[in-house]
């Protein structure tokens, strides 16, 4: 399998040329590495055609300042690989992720998108990982286009095969998602019907810096609701596209929620609970649908 990494970067000079460098030491490289530049009117782009103008494996791309989502649709369009990762300029590899994740995906043929753990460093030092052990998260069409279910992790911790993504890129949405735009590969990789995946090793490092837009800070009511409003849109954005009917999914709903048989926690069952319960079905569909999830449950 070819294999590319994108990194977009805006205004990180100081942290881009680490983030290539962890790429370039890998113990499994990359074919490519394509560092979209958002626009930086730091060094950036000075800085990494510098220290990586004579590595054949390094595309440097600069274009206009419109925001991470843009960054993430013009390197999609450069990219020639079979599975596309993801890093943000901020954040490292360690050593062995490429190789790891590549083992992954080649024991695992059903595996259509990859998430890891990762730990957090700089301001914070903590391990974030969602299961102890690798888990089949198995399919989220129904519990993304019902109730905006997020399954995934930080840019820097995605990977997932090019024909996933081939399904829901490029993005028009630029404008909204011009920070927080790893919800549009994780919404978009689930509405695609990626089989979804957790590597439990911890095999990024999550820089943690006063930049970070999101760490431990509190949001206001005006962005939480603005974030709301962009998350439907977004829905709505891959209901038409992929050519979903959001209630007909509702047929599918027990063999989507066999499907997350590996992680089967009293969360799931009540996320499909909910799911039931918001639906315009009749009473006896309901009853039915919960006497079949309980038995599986």
């Amino acid at each position: 399998m070819k294999i590319s990494v994108l990194i977009n970067n805006y205004n990180y000079e100081k942290y881009v040329c680490d983030a290539v460098k962890s790429v370039l030491q890998q113990s499994l490289l990359p074919d490519e590495i394509i560092v979209v530049d958002d626009g930086s009117s730091d060094d950036s782009v000075f800085r990494l055609k510098q220290k990586f103008g004579a590595e054949s494996r390094v595309k440097v791309i600069s274009k206009e300042n419109n925001g991470q989502l843009s960054s993430f649709n013009t390197g999609y369009q450069i990219a020639r690989g079979d599975l596309i990762f993801f890093l943000d300029s901020d954040d490292l590899y360690k050593k062995r992720y490429i190789e790891k994740a590549v083992s992954f995906y080649d024991s695992h043929d059903e595996c259509d998108f990859l998430y890891c753990a990762h730990r957090n460093f700089g301001l914070s030092d903590t391990l974030i990982r969602d299961y102890e052990n690798d888990k089949d998260l198995g399919f989220s069409v129904i519990a993304a286009a019902r109730i905006k279910i997020w399954i995934g992790g930080p840019t820097s911790t995605i990977s997932m095969r090019k024909f996933i993504l081939d399904r829901f890129m490029p993005i028009p949405l630029e404008s909204d998602w011009r920070i927080r735009a790893d919800d549009c590969l994780v919404l978009g990789s689930s509405f695609a019907r990626a089989h979804k995946f957790f590597l439990a090793e911890p095999m990024v490092l999550y820089r943690v810096h006063v930049g970070n837009n999101f760490f431990r800070k509190i949001l206001s009511d005006h962005h939480k609701y603005d974030y709301n409003i962009k998350r439907n849109i977004l829905k709505s954005y891959f209901t038409k596209t992929l050519g979903y009917d959001p209630d007909a999914l509702l047929d599918k709903l027990y063999e989507e929620f066999a499907s997350t048989k590996d992680v089967r926690t009293p969360k799931e069952f009540k996320k499909y609970q909910k799911i039931i319960m918001r639906s315009n079905r009749t009473w006896l569909w309901k009853c039915k649908m919960f006497l079949k999830l309980y038995s599986f449950h």
